[in-house]
C-alpha cells in the first residue's frame, strides 16, 4: 500500500536505522556502539525534562532546556538531542538547516557534544507531513511522548518489544493507550496526541498514513465512507481501506489526501483555489507591463549602489561609511524611514563595528546566505535596529548589494500574507534572521 510519500527515501532509512538501532536495541542513533537508549537513560531523561517542566512564558525554549539538563551524565544530553531528531523527522514545512541547528543546539549542552552523521542530516529532508502550528508550538509535549513511548517500551520483555514493533495494530493499541508519567503530560495529556500520530508511520509507514491530526484522519475517514462517525479505534484500518480503494480506481498508488483535488473531497473548509489566486494576482501585474518600472527598475537601482559600496567595504576604502549611506539611501519603500536612520546613524557612530558587520554579509567567501545573515545579526546591536523582523529586512536588503537576483528584499507582512493566501506555513514564531530569510526563499522557490 502507497501510505509512504514519495521521493523521501532518506527520511524513511533514518527512520528505519532509529527503530533498528535505538528501540530493537539500546544503541544510539549518532554514535554506533554507545548506549543512549536504554530505559535506564530514558527514564532519566524523563525526571529532568517531564517531571520538573519550566513554563516560564517568554524564556526561550533551549534555556529552560539548559536548566533541566544542568548537571545530567553527557549520554542524556546526547539523548534529547537524539530525540530531538526523531520529532523533527516528520516535519516537512520547517527547512532542514533550522532543525539541524535546533537539534545541534541540544548536543551542545553536553559536556561531550557530538556531531549529526551526514546520512542522517540527509534524513531531515524533505520530511513527510505538514504538521502545522500546534506541533511546533507544542515541541515539549511532543518531546515528552517520544521520551515515555520509548521508556514504556524498554520496560515491556524483550519477546513483547519484538512483537510491538513487527505487528502494526498492537503498536498503535499500545501507543494510544500509554499512560503519561511525566508531570507534564499529566498536566495536559492530549497535547501529545499529534505526536503520537507521527510516531505511527515513522514505526509502521506502510501502514499509518504521514497524518499527524487525529481530526483529519476522522474527516478523510467519514468523506469516503457510508458512516459519519468513524471510531477512533477504527481510523487508521478505514484509511487503509479508502487508500486501497482508490489506488485501484482513480488515483494511483502513492498519492497524497493533501493533495488539491483530494483535499476538497474532505475538508470543507480548504480554499483549494488560493495559491492559484495569488499566482493569477502575480500574472496580471507582470502581463501588465508595469512589473519592471513598478517594482524592479528601483530594486536594481539600489543594488547597484550597494554593490559598489560593498566592494568599498572589503577594499576598506576610506569612504565606505558614506558609500554604504549612499547606497542603502534616507527613504526607500523596502526599509521603514527610522530603521534606515538608525541604521546610518551606527554606521557613523560605531564605523568599526559597523564594518566588521558588513564584511561579514558581504564576503566574498563561499558562505551561505543564513550564515552570512547569522553573523550580521550577531555584530549588529539593538540601538542600530529594531526585532528579529527588522533586521531580517535590512539585511536581505544589504545582501542585493552581492546579488540581487538571488538575494530579494524582505519584509515580514507582505510574505506572511503571502504564506495565508497560499496557505504556506509561516516560519515558527521563534526563528532567528537567517531562518526567516530561508523560509521566505524556499517560499519563492516554491
Amino acid at each position: 500500500m502507497g501510505s509512504r510519500q514519495v521521493n523521501a527515501e532518506p527520511v524513511y532509512a533514518a527512520a528505519a536505522e532509529w527503530v533498528e538501532r535505538c528501540l530493537q536495541r539500546d544503541d544510539s542513533l549518532f554514535t554506533s556502539g554507545r548506549e543512549i537508549w536504554s530505559a535506564r537513560l530514558l527514564s532519566e531523561l524523563r525526571a529532568r525534562f517531564g517531571d520538573q517542566p519550566d513554563e516560564t512564558p517568554g524564556r526561550p525554549f533551549l534555556e529552560k532546556l539548559s536548566r533541566q539538563l544542568e548537571g545530567a551524565p553527557a549520554p542524556v544530553v546526547q539523548l534529547m538531542g537524539e530525540v530531538t531528531y526523531v520529532h523533527f523527522l516528520i516535519v516537512w514545512t520547517q527547512d532542514a538547516t533550522t532543525e539541524r541547528r535546533r537539534i545541534e543546539e541540544v548536543l551542545s549542552l553536553s559536556p561531550e557534544p557530538v556531531q549529526i552523521p551526514p546520512q542522517l542530516v540527509d534524513g531531515l529532508t524533505p520530511g513527510l507531513a505538514g504538521v502545522g502550528q500546534a506541533y511546533h508550538r507544542q515541541r515539549p509535549f511532543g518531546l515528552a511522548v517520544i521520551i515515555e513511548f520509548a521508556e514504556q517500551l524498554k520496560q515491556r520483555t524483550p519477546g513483547e518489544q519484538q512483537r510491538l514493533l513487527a505487528d502494526p495494530w498492537a503498536f498503535k493499541e499500545f501507543l494510544l493507550s500509554l499512560e503519561p508519567r511525566s508531570q507534564l503530560l499529566r498536566e495536559r495529556p492530549h497535547w501529545g496526541g499529534p505526536q503520537r500520530h507521527a510516531l505511527l508511520h515513522l514505526v509502521h509507514p506502510d501502514s499509518f498514513e504521514p497524518i499527524v491530526s487525529l481530526n483529519h484522519k476522522q474527516m478523510i475517514a467519514s468523506a469516503f465512507s457510508r458512516s459519519h462517525e468513524v471510531p477512533v479505534e477504527d481510523v487508521d484500518r478505514r484509511l487503509g481501506e479508502i487508500r486501497a480503494r482508490l489506488e485501484a480506481s482513480t488515483h494511483g498508488e502513492s498519492f497524497d489526501f493533501y493533495r488539491r483535488d483530494i483535499r476538497q473531497r474532505w475538508d470543507d473548509d480548504y480554499q483549494a483555489d488560493q495559491w492559484d489566486q495569488l499566482v493569477a494576482r502575480a500574472r496580471s501585474f507582470l502581463d501588465s507591463g508595469r512589473l519592471e518600472l513598478d517594482e524592479n527598475d528601483y530594486k536594481l537601482a539600489i543594488a547597484a549602489r550597494l554593490s559598489d559600496a560593498r566592494k568599498a567595504v572589503l577594499a576598506g576604502s576610506n569612504d565606505w561609511p558614506k558609500r554604504v549611506k549612499t547606497g542603502i539611501g534616507k527613504d526607500n519603500n523596502l526599509i521603514f524611514r527610522l530603521e534606515l536612520a538608525r541604521f546610518r546613524d551606527w554606521v557613523d557612530e560605531s564605523p568599526e563595528q559597523a564594518l566588521s558587520a558588513l564584511e561579514a554579509l558581504w564576503t566574498g567567501a563561499d558562505v551561505t546566505a543564513p550564515d552570512r545573515i547569522r553573523r550580521f545579526a550577531e555584530l549588529l546591536p539593538g540601538s542600530a535596529s529594531g526585532g528579529v523582523a527588522v533586521r531580517t529586512t535590512l539585511a536581505s536588503v544589504l545582501l542585493m548589494g552581492l546579488d540581487a537576483r538571488n538575494y530579494p528584499p524582505y519584509q515580514k507582512t507582505l510574505f506572511a500574507k503571502a504564506y495565508d493566501i497560499s496557505g504556506y506555513d509561516p516560519p515558527e514564531g521563534d526563528q532567528d534572521e537567517a531562518a526567516q530569510y530561508h523560509h521566505a526563499l524556499g517560499f519563492l522557490d516554491r
